[in-house]
């Protein structure tokens, strides 16, 4: 419980994205710094083929605050890996260009840190002072690109005013800037959230490691971790179990089916759920989120007409523009719960599933009477969906002999099905109603057989 607890006080902000192939790629870069540097610079240069030309470095020249906006008789170079050859050190990202009015070489040096290494002796102002005094470049700024912001410890003999800071956050709002339709724009973007996501993973992962002092906690803490993630979905039902508890389930008079599951990438969020099905499954359900101890509502329909006869002009309910996987309309019920409280969730959760448990239930009872009546002779299969059901008859002469009954668009309901199979055949489908549906149904299974 202590090795828990200790887990439990870790809070840093939660940055976790969806999957995309770019990330396993992004695994074989994140510590290569070299590689990290030609992809900045590759997306900085007009020449590259990405069909942005000048705008990325335009862009960033404004994020720095450099004045001038090149072109292509900017006399652009970019260089990876510039080798200072006094030291043989190298610069990361090197800019050069010159003024077409005067001819004078301008220059913005970049140390890519993103990769977490420490900063060398004296390393910035080595490179300032090599391209300014040696290559004879005017240095208008030295950028420093760490993960997370902080200030370069080895430029002490530049001028301030030349030292521009771009962490993770920095870069991504320069991209964000750049208002194009572009593949290549979107696949950087994406990088950036990689990076993103990197940091706060390492971070998390860092402070963890300070909570479990000894070795034994850090091999217990590893322990948990391998059991919960091979039980991922126990995990989750063992997280609502105390809510399932107090829920009625079976006083509703359906079968009501329930799914855990867990979205631990979903964007800016991770949640488990459980999804309570009144209906076939996508076809609409009552979904509970927890996220850490805040509990969440949500109901999902399959079209405007199933919401209108459930919930309506309910103003507790606000819809929501997401959908689930099957493309059901969404609606979130607007107060939260809390897991400490979970009487409270309970008696808001109760009327919204006997709404559920209501809808369309004479279709519900048909099947459960009709499973018990015919479902233990082998000759027949239950046809069981939320506005149509009947039965699949067997024959002797291994004939398969659909009747069911279904609801029709106007509302009205009929049985319908092979009908030709009957004594009496019959070409058009027979209308019924609730209070006779079932016994003219059971009569036409009835003549199959005895034919």
């Amino acid at each position: 419980m202590e090795n828990i607890q200790k887990l439990l006080d870790i809070k840093i902000e939660e940055k976790i994205i969806p999957f995309n192939p770019l990330h396993i790629a992004y695994e074989k870069i994140v510590r290569k710094e070299e590689l990290l540097s030609k992809i900045i610079a590759g997306f900085l240069d007009p020449k590259e083929n990405h069909k942005l030309g000048f705008t990325p470095i335009n862009e960033f020249f404004k994020k720095i605050e450099i004045g001038q906006q090149l072109n292509k008789n900017s006399f652009l170079e970019i260089e990876i890996e510039k080798v200072i050859k006094e030291t043989q050190r190298r610069i990361d990202i090197f800019i050069g260009w010159k003024d077409k009015n005067d001819g004078e070489k301008h220059a913005v040096i970049i140390e890519n840190k993103l990769n977490y290494a420490p900063e060398q002796d004296n390393q910035l102002n080595d490179y300032y002072n090599y391209i300014e005094k040696t290559e004879k470049y005017k240095v208008e700024k030295v950028v420093f690109m760490p993960p997370v912001y902080c200030e370069p410890t080895t430029a002490g003999k530049i001028p301030k005013e030349k030292i521009k800071i771009i962490d993770l956050k920095g870069l991504a709002d320069w991209a964000n800037e750049i208002k194009e339709d572009n593949p290549t724009l979107v696949n950087f973007k994406e990088f950036i959230e990689c990076l993103i996501e990197d940091f706060y993973i390492m971070k998390r992962m860092k402070e963890i490691l300070e909570k479990l002092k000894t070795p034994e906690e850090i091999i217990n803490f590893e322990k948990l971790v391998d059991f919960v993630s091979e039980n991922w979905d126990k995990w989750v039902e063992v997280r609502f179990s105390s809510i399932i508890q107090k829920l009625p389930l079976d006083k509703f008079g359906v079968e009501v089916p329930l799914q855990f599951g867990n979205y631990r990438f979903a964007k800016d969020k991770s949640y488990c759920f459980i999804n309570i099905y009144f209906f076939e499954e996508n076809k609409g359900c009552c979904q509970l989120r927890m996220n850490g101890n805040n509990i969440e509502i949500f109901l999902f329909f399959k079209d405007e007409k199933q919401k209108e006869e459930i919930i309506k002009n309910d103003t507790k309910f606000e819809r929501k523009e997401s959908e689930d996987d099957g493309g059901n309309i969404c609606f979130h019920y607007k107060n939260n719960f809390n897991l400490c409280d979970v009487d409270k969730l309970i008696k808001a959760l109760i009327p919204i599933l006997k709404k559920l448990s209501e809808y369309k239930f004479f279709y519900r009872e048909l099947a459960y009477k009709l499973t018990n009546e015919y479902q233990k002779y082998n000759k027949y299969e239950l046809i069981n969906k939320e506005t149509k059901v009947g039965l699949i008859i067997k024959t002797k002469r291994r004939e398969k002999i659909e009747l069911y009954i279904y609801e029709k668009e106007d509302g009205s309901m009929v049985i319908d099905g092979n009908l030709d199979k009957l004594t009496n055949p019959r070409k058009k489908p027979l209308k019924v109603t609730e209070g006779d549906a079932y016994d003219k149904l059971t009569k036409m299974i009835d003549d199959i057989v005895k034919k």
